[in-house]
């Protein structure tokens, strides 16, 4: 084995006539190379810290700043004047005169220049404060201020930023204040209740607001002066990790492939798995050496870059109560399931990430290897475990994995970049058939329930027809991160690596590299009962899942940019419309909003069900119409302009949720009985919905038809649907809807005609 070269590098042997010492020279040199790449990394990480450090400054400045002051010197003028005498007396003893000329104009030099630094760091910190830019339209619509602010920001930030370098200037996330965040939520709720249930919720805010809120307000407002996020570190702990449900069925949620560009019987899996992890682990490499450039909104405010730390190296350890995340700095393998077998296969080789073509090799030695015997189906249920109640999977992984051979294999999964798996199931997608894809989207969420481990941060796996999904795991990061890396792995899957015409990837592999690690393991018979439980549990649950994928092409972002609707606000409109269609009556709806304009930001709430909305649906419902279409088509455009507004507010850190979800966290701590926070808790989000982002990293110029088709989550509420969306480009859309077959109130595919008639409906008002 490779690994074993360092331990025999020296061979001391003692015999009777003596002692006998054997270097062996490929091995020091190993052993040296490993040191020498050690030292260059912490040496790499000192000069980032130090660039980021004195962003937006750069270490070029202090050099002009040296040559002007040493111009400054010789003709003997101030500020270099006293600071020449001052090196003069105390160095003049110990330093010959040239020597004390230039440690003064260093020492002038560097005042100066960390005067600079820090006034540019507080400009640029004053410049992020501003979000007048959010309420205006973008290009032409912007008003002189935002046009001059933005000249001022993309001047003072220059070109030469880092991943980081924003971050210490991002404004920390404001905290409403209580009674604007009581009126918001009064407003929400008045589409949803007669008059004398609204008139609690008013009786109950009131005393809330008079009572227990100031204090908890009080709380939070010290937490808000306090910490860098005055929700972010609770939100985590709270919503995610102290989650006892199985992830798969609750949390995490799937990303599809770029379906409509043609893959099927020209790549081969082992080929297409190949460049798509070489690709994912040189975004991982952007990410580990702060190279990857921070998202810009609107091309010109930077978003916070906290969470792509953990994209890679990072596991959820299950806990009694409360889970923690294991993040690693840096791991050279990924950890591969090939139909049930498992395997730890290296990257890299003497430091240097192997080429796809060395990675298609050690993926066909996998699958050789997991074809040489049959399977052991108690291996193959393993990844059940991690989809069940999180404190059975923690006392099961402390008492059978803790030692032995369980314990070092389980190492190998938990430290992986990421887990690759190879599925002995086609994912079929078929663009004119509708529901053709039903079917492989439900395991693309679940995995049958034993083929994800769904405590690593990615899964991506890789089907027999060369279809590609991938699994999350969402406690890490929101759903942007993880698109944007699939963003970037299928974009230079195709632009980068490309495949040779029989379907390899390109090039050819040279090198002698070791076969990828067997993992074993020890199965006793009570873990194996534990294993068979748990995929009995998962099938179970499987069959309960009702997902189904839309792919809607009658028109896309064009038409409703045309109409001049934001395509979000229609799209949520359509929702609601469809919605009140399948039930009807209204529901509180949840959409996931982002508020990484601020430190450590991560989502906010839309509260898209509105009383503009309602107003909407009901005149669309009428039988017979009462009003217009150009009287409909008003209330649509009010509707859809309210929602924006909501939209921006979330963003712009003056949503309702968070801030009362910390409110009771805060109340809970002081063991206080709040009946007002009791009740906005236990509300039930019948529509939990959420945009994923496309076009992060890429100019819109490429064709989206090379992107990922979005991806989806289950739904939250038992008897409500989970729905996630993606504009592809300017004449498409992907739906992903679910919702539970143990419901009587719903039926996704009954959903996904009722959406596409909403939208159809819509857009025939504007005809």
């Amino acid at each position: 084995m490779a690994e074993a070269q360092p331990a025999v590098a020296f061979q001391f042997i003692v015999t009777p006539e003596g002692w006998n010492l054997k270097v062996d020279n490929h091995a020091l040199t190993a052993v040296f190379m490993s040191g020498l790449r050690s030292w260059q990394k912490s040496l790499t990480w000192l000069q980032r810290r130090f660039i980021t450090g004195v962003y937006p400054a750069t270490w070029a400045s202090w050099i002009l700043v040296f040559f002007i002051i040493l111009a400054l010197q010789f003709a003997d003028l101030p500020p270099t004047y006293h600071i020449n005498r001052f090196v003069s007396s105390y160095f003049s003893s110990t330093l010959n005169p040239p020597l004390d000329f230039y440690l003064a104009s260093s020492l002038c030099a560097s005042i100066l220049w960390l005067s600079f630094v820090l006034i540019s760091r507080w400009g640029l910190w004053c410049l992020l404060q501003y979000q007048g830019f959010m309420f205006e339209a973008p290009g032409r619509g912007a008003s002189i201020l935002t046009k001059i602010w933005a000249i001022v920001l993309r001047l003072w930030a220059g070109r030469d930023f880092m991943l980081y370098s924003f971050q210490h200037a991002l404004p920390k996330l404001p905290l409403p204040s209580l009674k604007d965040t009581l009126r918001r939520h009064l407003r929400t709720m008045r589409p949803l209740c007669d008059d004398e249930k609204f008139a609690k919720w008013e009786q109950l805010s009131k005393e809330f607001e008079k009572g227990i809120g100031r204090r908890l307000q009080l709380y939070l407002t010290i937490k808000s002066w306090w910490s860098s996020n005055w929700v972010t570190d609770w939100w985590e702990d709270y919503v995610y990790l102290a989650n006892r449900q199985p992830l798969g069925f609750s949390s995490s949620f799937y990303g599809l492939d770029n379906l409509l560009y043609p893959m099927e019987g020209k790549v081969k899996p082992a080929a297409r798995a190949a460049n798509i992890v070489h690709a994912m682990l040189q975004f991982r490499r952007l990410i580990e050496h702060e190279t990857l450039p921070p998202l810009l909104m609107r091309d010109t405010r930077p978003l916070c870059s906290a969470q792509y730390v953990r994209a890679f190296n990072t596991t959820r350890i299950p806990q009694k109560d409360k889970d923690r995340l294991r993040h690693i700095n840096h791991t050279t393998h990924v950890a591969v399931n090939c139909w049930g077998k498992w395997y730890k296969m290296q990257c890299y080789y003497m430091g240097d990430l192997l080429r796809p073509c060395d990675i298609e090799k050690q993926f066909k030695r996998i699958m050789e290897d997991a074809t040489s015997y049959p399977v052991n189906e108690t291996e193959a249920r393993l990844p059940a475990v991690t989809n069940v109640n999180r404190d059975q999977w923690a006392e099961t992984r402390s008492n059978f994995f803790a030692s032995g051979v369980n314990k070092d294999s389980l190492k190998a999964i938990e430290d992986a970049a990421f887990v690759v798996v190879f599925s002995s199931k086609d994912f079929i997608f078929k663009e004119n058939e509708v529901g053709s894809a039903d079917e492989s989207v439900q395991r693309a969420l679940h995995g049958d329930g034993h083929t994800y481990w769904f405590d690593k941060s990615i899964n991506v796996c890789f089907h027999p027809n060369s279809r590609m999904t991938a699994s999350v795991e969402h406690s890490w990061a929101d759903a942007p991160v993880s698109s944007q890396v699939f963003e970037y792995a299928l974009y230079h899957e195709l632009r980068s690596h490309g495949y040779t015409l029989d379907g390899h990837t390109m090039g050819d592999s040279n090198l002698n590299l070791p076969n990828p690690l067997r993992l074993n393991w020890d199965f006793t018979p009570p873990l194996k009962t534990f294993i068979d439980h748990s995929y009995r549990e998962n099938t179970s649950a499987c069959k309960d899942v009702d997902l189904r994928l839309l792919y809607f092409k009658d028109f896309g972002k064009g038409f409703m940019k045309k109409a001049k609707c934001s395509p979000d606000g229609f799209i949520q409109l359509a929702f609601q419309l469809a919605y009140f269609r399948d039930v009807g009556q209204f529901h509180l709806t949840y959409e996931a909003s982002m508020t990484r304009l601020y430190r450590e930001g991560r989502t906010e709430t839309v509260r898209s069900c509105t009383v503009e909305s309602c107003d909407f649906v009901r005149a669309m419902c009428e039988n017979p119409r009462t009003k217009s279409k150009d009287e409909l088509k008003k209330l649509l455009q009010t509707s859809v302009k309210t929602h924006q507004e909501l939209y921006k507010d979330c963003m712009s850190g003056s949503g309702i949720d968070r801030h009362l979800f910390c409110l009771y966290v805060l109340a809970r701590y002081m063991k206080v009985n709040c009946e007002f926070l009791e009740e906005v808790i236990s509300e039930k989000w019948r529509l939990s919905t959420s945009q994923t982002a496309v076009y992060q990293m890429l100019q819109h110029s490429v064709d989206w038809r090379q992107l990922h088709c979005g991806g989806g989550f289950n739904t939250v509420d038992s008897d409500g649907y989970g729905i996630s969306y993606i504009i592809a480009g300017e004449k498409a859309m992907f739906f992903h809807i679910s919702s539970k077959f143990s419901s009587a109130k719903t039926d996704s595919v009954r959903f996904r005609d009722n959406i596409q008639k909403a939208l159809i409906d819509m857009k025939e008002l504007f005809d």
